[in-house]
């Protein structure tokens, strides 16, 4: 039972993981592999632009919709909600900084969009698996 209930908490996790991450580089692989073409794609080569910071963007609304639903305090729902969403957006804002260079001319360092997408997208799954963890202990400890 516990193993079910805590599976069913951390869903948005996985299929964030799978549809968000794995899924499209199985794509471009299976693509590469079609066409003929010899390079190898890696995950750098597919979200360099930063596109990881839409997808943690993306992981943000499951994240504060939880929250929402919550039997925390007000202030608590409040200040989770808001820090999950800055977070969200500042890694939203490192794609269209690499997208908005990128069409107008302006130097770009991919190297960098990717590091800080990826970062921030990590921050954004590690804050995503503490909230659903915590939701699901207060959850046990209130029945």
């Amino acid at each position: 039972m516990l193993q079910l209930t805590l599976f069913t908490s951390v869903w948005p996790l996985a299929l964030y993981l799978l549809f968000g991450m794995f899924v499209p580089v199985a794509m471009a692989r299976a693509w590469m592999r079609k066409s003929g073409q010899g390079r190898r794609i890696h995950v750098q080569d597919l979200f360099g632009r930063g596109e990881l910071g839409l997808l943690a963007l993306a992981l943000t609304v499951p994240i504060i919709w939880d929250l929402q639903k919550s039997a925390y305090a007000p202030q608590t729902i409040a200040a989770g909600s808001v820090l999950v969403g800055v977070t969200g957006m500042m890694a939203a804002a490192v794609w269209v900084e690499s997208y908005c260079r990128n069409l107008t001319g302006t130097r770009n360092d991919p190297k960098r969009a990717w590091r800080d997408s990826r970062n921030l997208a990590f921050f954004i799954f590690t804050m995503a698996g503490v909230a659903e963890i915590l939701l699901y202990r207060f959850a046990r400890v209130l029945s």
